[in-house]
């Protein structure tokens, strides 16, 4: 009896010692596996704490080694000094562990209080306003340091009459940040954008912005008094309202026909431009001067959702969740012929039948926006590309074209998270112009004083984490007891 008690003893000794080494070989696996794999699940209706498919085919391709510094202690990101700053934090501390693991050891994420190291932060702030939390991306070639403010903006909502908050806003733009980061550290050259100007061209603070932060630089160029730059990578021409000259023109077509593209924004207060206009039929392209209007836009028909249509630089587009928005008193831009000569226009925004046109006379005097018996009804094409393949003098074949839609394509809309705009824009971007490394990515909102955040939990549940260290040792032990009590009886 005694030998059979010591024999089922011995066996529960080492069944126990089984259970110990099992819990400790799955905590041990569950580390390896953190550090390899990001195992957590993303639980937030905000999606705060995914990341772009973009970004991860930036990651995946990093062939050279990259510092992200952020100007705080690792601790502070979970005590911020104030409970709005909380979830923006704990986003941007799950954010930059996931570029460390799906960078694949070509980032390295450290963190530096700015007091301690005062030294640090001189000497990157020569010429930035860096502030606590404030992000340093380096790498060999250049750094580029984002202030704090750069990383999402707030925005507050008040009633008219009490003058008390009623919500406030925070977008978060932080993965735009450092993706936009990485790839203005590591490009060899960064490209051009030429804006002329000379005739009295509106100003495109928001267009200008969309593309600095896509690592795009900025210029611009008056075709009457000088040549475009040789390395000009896109050009804008953005609501002229004075007409072109012939010289001006002829440089226009040489750079088209030099294999550039041209985006050319029309605005409401658009005159005759006949140089331009006729220019641009050449293309195949024709503005009516008509003010579209959609039925479905309810108390404010000039709100205007135009339809994504399939084509390459439209890749991804057409199923997603948000809308495309144009404002602003659009014109018609219409194409006279699907093929010109080498050319073909096809169109990239398209209004829904809903949508009529009402021919267009001073803006103060378009007082009736309801459709009338004589409006014409749609859909209309609200966005064109005019295109023409032709070949260099080595054989290869070279692409160039212009894109034309309303000047509200190129307007606030664009800092909009809530519409597709700026996805339209960059997905555009990268065909007119697709050996750039640019990116850019719609930024995430998320209501401070609503309930549908708890930032406690915002980050991510790891849910296979607790699985594999919690449940499945668990379910071992209890295996092991009731065997161990049921042999106990024997």
């Amino acid at each position: 009896m005694k030998r059979q008690k010591f024999k089922y003893g011995a066996m529960s000794a080492v069944f126990t010692l089984l259970v110990v080494g099992a819990f400790i070989m799955v905590n041990l696996l569950g580390d390896l596996l953190t550090d390899r794999f990001y195992l957590k699940l993303d639980m937030t209706r905000e999606k705060l704490y995914e990341m772009s498919d973009e970004t991860k085919q930036v990651l995946r391709g990093l062939n050279e080694q990259l510092t992200i510094t952020v100007l705080a202690n690792e601790s502070a990101m979970e005590t911020p000094p104030t409970q709005t700053l909380r979830p923006f934090l704990l986003s941007l501390r799950e954010l930059l562990e996931k570029y460390g693991l799906f960078a694949g050891g070509h980032v390295t994420v450290q963190y530096a209080d700015p007091v301690v190291n005062a030294a640090l932060v001189a000497k990157y702030n020569e010429n930035e306003n860096l502030t606590p939390y404030s992000v340093i991306v380096s790498g060999d070639r250049r750094y580029k340091a984002i202030p704090f403010n750069d990383l999402g903006t707030a925005m507050t909502q008040r009633n008219q009459q009490t003058g008390y908050v009623e919500n406030e806003t925070v977008s978060m733009e932080t993965e735009q940040a450092l993706t936009s980061a990485i790839l203005f550290v590591t490009a060899d050259t960064l490209p051009r954008v030429v804006f002329l100007e000379g005739h009295k061209e509106q100003d495109a603070p928001e267009l200008q912005a969309l593309l600095t932060k896509a690592n795009y630089t900025c210029d611009t160029v008056n075709l009457k008094t000088a040549e475009l730059p040789a390395d000009t990578a896109l050009l804008v021409v953005n609501a002229p309202t004075v007409d072109f000259g012939a010289e001006e023109t002829a440089k226009l077509d040489g750079y088209l026909q030099g294999g550039g593209y041209a985006l050319v924004f029309v605005s409401y207060e658009l005159p005759e431009l006949p140089v331009l206009e006729r220019y641009l039929s050449e293309w195949g392209i024709d503005i009516e001067k008509k003010l579209i209007l959609d039925a479905q836009g309810g108390a404010q028909p000039y709100y205007v959702t135009p339809k994504i249509m399939p084509h390459e630089s439209t890749t991804g587009l057409d199923n997603a969740p948000l809308a495309m928005l144009m404002m602003g008193n659009p014109f018609i831009t219409d194409w006279i012929d699907g093929h010109k000569d080498a050319r073909t226009v096809v169109p990239l925004l398209q209004t829904a039948e809903s949508s009529y046109a009402k021919a267009l006379t001073v803006l103060s005097e378009q007082t009736d926006l309801e459709k009338g018996a004589d409006d014409e009804g749609g859909p209309f094409s609200m966005a064109l590309l005019s295109e023409q393949v032709d070949y260099d003098d080595k054989g290869q074949q070279r692409k160039s074209g212009i894109f034309i839609s309303s000047g509200a394509l190129a307007s606030a809309v664009l800092d909009r998270p809530d519409v597709l705009n700026n996805r339209f824009m960059s997905s555009l971007l990268s065909y007119l112009y697709p050996i750039t490394k640019t990116v850019v990515i719609q930024p995430k909102e998320y209501d401070i004083l609503s309930k549908t955040l708890d930032a406690s939990v915002a980050g991510a549940a790891p849910l296979w984490l607790l699985m594999l260290i919690v449940v499945m040792p668990l379910a071992i032990v209890l295996i092991g007891f009731d065997t161990w009590r049921r042999r106990r009886r024997l």
